[in-house]
C-alpha cells in the first residue's frame, strides 16, 4: 500500500536530436514496462542532467505517456535542480510548472535548489504541491551540513557517511513542514 516513487534523472548524451529522445525513451519505457508499480517519478532539472528547462518540460511531455502506458495514474514531480542556475533559467522552470501540465504530481525542494522553500511556495501556484527531499546522510557540503561537527570526524568522514542524526532531521522537518507536503528522504543508499 505504500506509494512507489522513482528517481529518474535525465543522463543521457543526446536530448537534442529525435534520434537521442527517442533512445532516451525507449530506455525509460523499458524500465517501465518491467516494473509492477511505479506512482510518480521525480526527474530533476539538473544534478544530474542538466538541462535547460526549454529542453527538460517538452521532454517531459513526451515522457508522461510513456509512463502512462504501463501506469496510468503514475505522475512526474520536477526538481529545479542545477548547480549553478540563471535567474534565467529558474523564472523558466517556475514558468513552465505554474503552466500545471497534466503529467504534473508536483515540485521537489531537493539538494543543490537555489530558491529557498518559502519563497519557493510563494513562487508555485498553491494548488501545486512541493515535496520536501532530504538529504539525510550528507555531513558537509550538503542541504543540511551536521552543526559543528567535530573537526577530526568531518575530515574523516566527510560527505557521506553513515551518520543518523534523527534530532536534527526532525527539527530541520519541524522547521519548514507548513511549506510542503512531506517529504522523501535522499539517502545515496548508504545504511548499516
Amino acid at each position: 500500500g505504500l506509494d512507489v516513487w522513482i528517481w529518474y534523472p535525465n543522463v543521457g548524451d543526446d536530448y537534442l536530436t529525435e534520434a537521442g529522445i527517442k533512445k532516451e525513451l525507449g530506455e525509460r519505457e523499458e524500465v517501465f514496462r518491467k516494473l509492477k508499480r511505479i506512482d510518480h517519478i521525480l526527474v530533476p532539472g539538473g544534478d544530474p542532467g542538466h538541462l535547460d528547462p526549454d529542453v527538460f518540460f517538452p521532454l517531459m511531455d513526451r515522457l508522461a505517456p510513456v509512463l502512462q502506458k504501463y501506469h496510468p495514474k503514475a505522475k512526474i514531480w520536477v526538481s529545479p535542480q542545477a548547480m549553478d542556475p540563471t535567474r534565467e533559467w529558474l523564472a523558466s522552470f517556475y514558468e513552465y510548472v505554474n503552466k500545471k501540465p497534466k503529467w504534473l504530481g508536483g515540485v521537489v525542494f531537493a539538494p543543490w535548489i537555489k530558491t529557498p522553500l518559502p519563497e519557493m511556495r510563494r513562487i508555485v501556484a498553491r494548488d501545486i504541491p512541493i515535496r520536501r527531499y532530504p538529504d539525510i546522510t550528507h555531513n558537509v557540503a550538503c542541504q543540511y551540513p551536521v552543526k559543528d561537527w567535530d573537526l577530526a570526524l568531518a575530515l574523516t568522514l566527510h560527505r557521506e557517511c553513515f551518520n543518523p542524526r534523527p534530532v536534527a532531521m526532525k527539527t530541520i522537518h519541524n522547521a519548514l513542514d507548513e511549506y510542503a507536503c512531506g517529504s522523501l528522504t535522499y539517502s545515496e543508499g548508504i545504511n548499516v
